[in-house]
């Protein structure tokens, strides 16, 4: 069986990423948390 191509520098970092270390807007940090977790599942998922 083939391996999984190789993760994008920037989807490495998320799927290694902790909490948020910036100071968001609350508006601003529940669309980037949204978009994180997406990311994030799709990561899991794929990998």
């Amino acid at each position: 069986m083939g391996k999984r191509p190789q993760l994008t520098d920037e989807l490495e970092a998320l799927s290694s990423m902790g909490e948020p270390t910036m100071i968001q807007s609350g508006e601003e940090l529940e669309k980037s948390d949204a978009e994180t977790d997406i990311l994030k599942f799709l990561v899991d998922l794929f990998h």
